[in-house]
């Protein structure tokens, strides 16, 4: 698959090669997936419970910011 001419799979492996925007990707997923599970499951959290749908719901609440981060990353580095 070809982004802007150049392969895809290449520029995702250097994205995840790349240490400052892994780590810059890192702490905005860590701020902003912690505002995301306050905003959505705090009352859950807060109340002592801890259901089996938050096993799966937690991980992809800091990844999906974690990796529009890295795209925007990558995106604007190949422009």
């Amino acid at each position: 698959m070809q982004l802007g001419g150049v392969e895809l799979l290449c520029c995702i492996r250097c994205a995840f090669r790349n240490g400052p925007a892994m780590m810059r990707s890192f702490k905005i997923a860590l701020v902003v997936g912690t505002i995301l599970i306050a905003l959505n499951q705090g009352d859950v959290v807060v109340g002592g419970e801890f259901p089996a749908a938050l096993l799966w719901k937690t991980p992809l609440t800091y990844a999906t910011p974690f990796l529009v981060s890295l795209w925007g990353a990558l995106a604007h580095a190949k422009r």
